[in-house]
């Protein structure tokens, strides 16, 4: 998943988190009180695509939220990254170590 793509969903996740705390501190919603206790409608068509839009997002920043504090960090072993050898192969090529060296430290990562 893009960066930009997570970051977006994140950031719409919390905001759909504070007006849910917001509208429950208000009490919207509880005890009937909405529109006078009852659902014509108009309710029905526009509450229920907004329900699902609702749960839908919030499921979905739940797993982008998830998979984003599971990926792996710069510095972990995890995942594609340079090994020791390839460093040192690099180094070599660089001539910042000569053969010798270059052959020592290759024995000792072996």
């Amino acid at each position: 998943m893009d960066r930009s793509l997570r970051n977006m969903l994140i950031g719409m996740s919390v905001l759909l988190l504070i007006v849910v705390i917001i509208s429950a501190a208000w009490g919207w919603g509880g005890g009937g009180d909405f529109w006078g206790g009852r659902m014509n409608g108009a309710m029905w068509v526009v509450g229920l695509p907004f329900m699902v839009l609702f749960w839908g997002l919030l499921i979905l920043g739940i797993v982008a939220l998830v998979r984003w504090l599971n990926q792996p960090t710069v510095g972990s072993r995890e995942g594609p990254g340079e090994t020791a050898l390839d460093i040192l192969s690099k180094r070599y090529a660089r001539g910042d170590i000569g053969k010798e060296e270059f052959e020592q430290k290759k024995r000792d990562l072996a």
